[in-house]
């Protein structure tokens, strides 16, 4: 394999949009997305981060001292990033459902979800370097991290995320990549 460094993936600026769980994901990178996605809006300098992760096992044999055989026994993924903007989308998304109420004119109030209330997601993470654009899709995702935000005035109050992502229920992979970087075009056989 070459060294390219046009290969190398600065994702400059991006986009996160969240939707209710059974919206209709996009099925190209040029697609236009469904109306019930909302962008998070800004969304701090980190950008987001994707993990796979797999729980592996191993097998081992009396006559070696390295295991001599291991297997995937189960998969995670998840994405994170930190929202800076403050809103009934981003707070509902935080805090993994509730909403907001008016208890009296022009004062509005954010009710957290009830304890078994599980609010889940797809999300699309829209991001580019130049002229290269990069999709990431999950039809199911909930938040699992504790939101924990700090108050003061040295910085804005965040609301960080990590959305992990569920088996899709019609037996669709749970998540994908979408591009049109001619480095993904696949090799000649």
């Amino acid at each position: 394999m070459a060294n390219v460094p046009t290969e190398i993936l600065i994702a400059g600026t991006g986009t996160i949009y969240t939707a209710p769980e059974g919206t209709e994901l996009p099925q190209y990178l040029t697609e236009e997305l469904d109306a019930a996605f909302i962008p998070t809006g800004y969304i701090t300098e980190d950008g987001a981060k994707f993990t796979d992760a797999k729980s592996v096992d191993e097998v081992r044999a009396w006559q070696a001292f390295y295991p001599v055989r291991k297997f995937v026994t189960g998969r995670t993924g998840s994405l994170e990033f930190t929202l800076m903007q403050w809103n009934e989308e981003n707070l509902v998304l935080a805090y993994g459902g509730g909403g907001i109420i008016q208890p009296q004119p022009g004062e509005y109030r954010y009710e957290p979800p009830e304890p078994d209330e599980i609010n889940t997601r797809a999300v699309v993470l829209d991001m580019s370097d130049g002229s290269r654009n990069f999709r990431f899709c999950a039809g199911r995702t909930f938040v699992t991290n504790n939101v924990e935000s700090t108050f003061a005035k040295s910085g804005p109050g965040l609301l960080p995320i990590t959305l992990e992502i569920l088996d899709d229920a019609e037996n669709v992979k749970p998540w994908r990549y979408d591009t049109d970087d001619a480095a993904f075009a696949p090799a000649a056989s």
